[in-house]
């Protein structure tokens, strides 16, 4: 019997993507919200059981005998004897379940308790926390420290740059003109968010050493320019960039920066605790992720606006998304979370019947859509059904 495996919140959208990779079927996903306090273990084990049961329930319908839905279950039961498990810092928690795969996925978010079996892993309540995309990189400045973190809505974390200087300091004690100009703190420990205090540079006052310390900087920051551009240039599609520090920094650093992306809303502190000169990376997280947060908004905006302004080509029945999916003419995907449309697929065909109710061997087609658009390298946006450009619950915007 294949082992349960586990997975964190660090590795969300990779794993998602793994499993969307994966066919063999039948899938059981199961999703549950997870409490948190040390003594809310019995309502997770309880929930643990409903979603598990609701599996059993609808192996019949998949079709699953008994024999077969057993060994899919099994090693996620276990989990309910497992202390040690939930004694993670997660809110909530995905079940994927197949004949070659158990994976139990912690999540930062809880999601509905939500179990389905069908021939597809089941992705919609995860990728609505995942789309848009969400991925960006924000840099830190200071004196120091200079930092990269890549990061998303969820989750954030430093990502090595190529070897050399990492602090300002670093770069300028090798000049003897400037070894006496050093940085210091002007600010009260009160004046940034958290107490933090922001890095300034001085020196003598004379403008000439103010200069002199200037081009130092911007010799540092072209050097780390190029290794930063290394970094988010390889990311598809490019990914914004948000600087983070006091303004003079982020000023120097603009003047040298040539990365299309880098926006111009910026963390206007240096969010780092002046003890250890190391960045906060879960206060830097909260204040850049509020800067993004509209830019990503506005993506879905402009791919509504798209789907309104080329009605010739969309689809916007579940079939018909399907078909177009299947054969990776979707661009965008607009889908439902919460509504679900069962039926068969013919795909040696090219043809598909949908269903009232659920019948042995139906797939769920909404999912199916998501699943194939995303193969395809399209964009998928899991929404309330409101949101869904028309009135149904599913709307493609097609490439050709």
């Amino acid at each position: 019997m294949t082992s349960l495996s586990t997975a964190g919140p660090s590795s969300l959208r990779t794993t998602a993507r793994a499993l969307l990779r994966k066919d063999a079927g039948p899938w059981i996903s199961a999703y549950m919200p997870v409490r948190r306090p040390w003594n809310e273990m019995p309502t997770n084990r309880a929930q643990l059981r409903r979603v598990l049961e609701e599996a059993r329930s609808q192996a019949a319908v998949a079709p699953l005998s008994e024999s077969e839905v057993e060994p899919l279950v099994e090693p996620a039961r276990a989990l309910q004897d497992a202390p040690a498990f939930w004694d993670e810092d997660f809110s909530g928690l995905a079940l994927f379940l197949s004949p070659d795969t158990r994976l139990a996925l912690r999540l930062p978010f809880a999601p509905a308790a939500t179990t389905v079996v069908d021939q597809l892993v089941h992705v919609r309540p995860l990728w609505r926390h995942l789309s848009p995309d969400g991925t960006f990189f924000v840099l830190g400045l200071s004196a120091g420290g200079t930092e990269l973190f890549r990061a998303s809505r969820h989750h954030i974390e430093t990502v090595p740059l190529e070897e050399g200087p990492a602090t300002l300091d670093e770069v300028l004690q090798f000049d003897e003109h400037i070894s006496s100009l050093r940085y210091h703190t002007k600010t009260s420990p009160g004046s940034a968010k958290g107490g933090r205090r922001s890095a300034l540079f001085y020196g003598h006052e004379d403008a000439g050493d103010r200069r002199y310390v200037k081009e130092g900087i911007l010799r540092f920051f072209r050097a780390l320019d190029n290794a930063v551009r290394d970094v988010v240039e390889a990311v598809r599609p490019m990914p914004p960039l948000v600087l983070a520090g006091v303004e003079q920094l982020r000023g120097l650093y603009r003047h040298v920066n040539r990365y299309a992306h880098l926006l111009e809303a910026a963390v206007e502190t240096s969010v780092i605790a002046p003890e250890s000169r190391t960045w906060d990376a879960d206060a830097l997280h909260q204040e850049a992720w509020s800067v993004v947060r509209p830019r990503l908004e506005q993506a879905l905006e402009d791919a509504r606006t798209r789907f309104h302004a080329r009605p010739e080509q969309t689809a916007a029945n579940p079939g018909a998304a399907l078909l177009a999916a299947v054969g990776g003419r979707v661009d965008t995907l607009f889908v439902a979370e919460v509504p679900e449309a069962w039926g068969v697929l013919h795909e040696d065909r090219h043809s598909l019947a949908l269903h009232d109710q659920r019948t042995a061997g139906d797939i769920e087609f909404l999912n199916a859509a998501a699943v194939r658009t995303l193969r395809a390298d399209g964009t998928v946006y899991v929404t309330n059904g409101d949101a869904v450009p028309g009135d149904g619950s599913v709307a493609a915007l097609l490439r050709y």
